[in-house]
């Protein structure tokens, strides 16, 4: 076989892998934008049908304490990196002799589940209590703002 022939496919290789991914990484933007959008109008719409003031109060606080869990969650993912590849050093560098790396493996996938399930749970437990000072907030806000502002006694 050419040298450049094995080049030339090399490189046509590399450009439809390049391709597929850029289109994949599109496609993955594309759905998250449509996403975004379609969760932005329904929002909109829940915003206009609210009748009472608890309603309301209700649906910022939902809205409020979902968003603090998403950016728990995005701030929680490098610390849960750093934190697992910390762990899984020290533990060969303390531990055994390396035998099998599978073991390693293994014991990394326990740590990393470990620390997913505590920072999901704490994630949920911090916008659980967002979502209800939110709710109260905006429902004390609100009351005070419709109050009148003189008595009438009747």
């Amino acid at each position: 076989m050419d040298s450049k022939n094995v080049q030339k496919r090399l490189t046509i290789l590399e450009f439809f892998k390049l391709y597929f991914l850029i289109t994949g990484v599109g496609a993955v933007i594309m759905v998250i934008y449509l996403l975004v959008r379609m969760v932005i109008t329904w929002q909109v719409l829940m915003f206009m049908q609210c009748q009472t003031t608890l309603q309301f109060s209700l649906l910022v606080g939902t809205d409020v304490g979902l968003l603090v869990v998403i950016a728990y969650i995005l701030y929680s993912i490098p610390h849960i990196i750093i934190a697992w590849t910390t762990s899984v050093i020290l533990k060969c560098f303390v531990g055994e002799r390396i035998v099998c790396w599978v073991e390693i493996a293994e014991d990394a996938k326990n740590l990393a589940v470990g620390f997913w399930q505590h920072s999901l749970k704490q994630a949920f437990n911090s916008g659980e209590m967002a979502a209800v000072v939110v709710a109260l907030i905006t429902l004390v806000y609100i009351t005070i703002k419709h109050l009148p502002t003189t008595f009438v006694p009747i």
